[in-house]
């Protein structure tokens, strides 16, 4: 029996597991891998004023969980979480494994919808990203490519045409079904590449060229690039909680500024829930305040209990 079992080891898990573990807090953290989107990130600005890649952070953040007596279960799948009765919860895992707590903190991120196509594994981290507004910056007076149909490709676009020397914007859809802002039609850096789609990367170390093909002709080319960003969407990991909670229309967990659920005892942070900016620095605020008031409601627990 833990007091409380965090699931997922994002920023926002990583942070929760470091308050609740300086609250004195019997703590078991499950999750699949250290560091979540992190690890997809190039670049983290305002770290101590400087931009420190992905990888790098989460080093210090397991440096730092590391310090504190908390059970760290890598590699971890949950299949199920469930209301055990008696104030506690249920953990079933894929190795065969169950954990009961008395409180749980949900911080299980989103997940990009990938391309699944030849290099992406290889360059994720390396030229490839899915984060316009962690790496932008990084391509300053590059050539990168924009991959996406929808508002969030246009939405990268728009911010790449003033940081990139030269943007491609490659969509299976025609130019007119795009919804452009009036920048964005006369921006002479910027080459929309319609009814297209990214068949492979290639490069060496880092990315140097995309593969796309014409989805009409079947015709393949070039495109020599340094960047690809992948706008193809997010989608809340929130398959645990769906049978306990109602969820918004975007798969994502309510909360309250408390970072409550409506099931006592059921807290939820970062990227799952419904918070407004999905950045880093937001998603640790939120993992603190959870588990703030995870010490509270386990506190208060304490002082209803019947003592003999």
């Amino acid at each position: 029996m833990y007091d409380v079992i965090i699931i997922g080891g994002g920023p926002a898990g990583m942070t929760a597991a470091i308050y609740v573990a300086r609250q004195k807090l019997h703590t078991l953290m499950l999750t699949r891998d250290i560091g979540g989107q992190i690890n997809l990130t190039l670049g983290i600005p305002g770290y101590t004023y400087q931009v420190l890649d992905g990888l790098s952070l989460v080093e210090k953040f397991h440096q730092q969980t590391s310090d504190f007596p908390i059970r760290l279960k890598e590699g971890e799948s949950v299949l199920s979480l469930a209301q055990a009765g008696n104030a506690r919860f249920e953990v079933s895992t894929r190795s065969g494994d169950t954990y009961e707590a008395q409180a749980i903190i949900v911080s299980t991120g989103r997940s990009p919808s990938r391309l699944g196509i030849q290099g992406e594994d290889a360059f994720v981290g390396k030229g490839l990203t899915y984060c316009s507004t962690c790496d932008g910056p990084l391509f300053a007076g590059k050539r990168v490519v924009v991959v996406g149909d929808g508002d969030s490709a246009v939405a990268t676009a728009h911010e790449m045409v003033s940081i990139a020397d030269q943007v491609y914007l490659v969509t299976r859809q025609l130019q007119s079904g795009l919804r452009l802002t009036q920048r964005l039609r006369t921006a002479g850096n910027l080459t929309i590449v319609p009814l297209s789609e990214v068949r492979a990367l290639m490069g060496n170390e880092f990315v140097e060229a995309v593969q796309i093909q014409d989805l009409n002709t079947q015709e393949q080319r070039k495109l020599e690039v340094e960047g690809i960003f992948v706008e193809k969407g997010l989608s809340p990991s929130s398959g645990l909680v769906r049978d306990m909670l109602t969820l918004n229309d975007r798969g994502e967990i309510p909360i309250d500024q408390k970072n409550g659920t409506g099931v006592p005892g059921l807290y939820a942070a970062g990227d799952v829930t419904d918070i407004f900016a999905k950045q880093l620095i937001v998603a640790a605020g939120e993992g603190a305040k959870a588990a703030l008031q995870t010490y509270r409601y386990l506190q208060q627990m304490e002082m209803d209990r019947p003592h003999q």
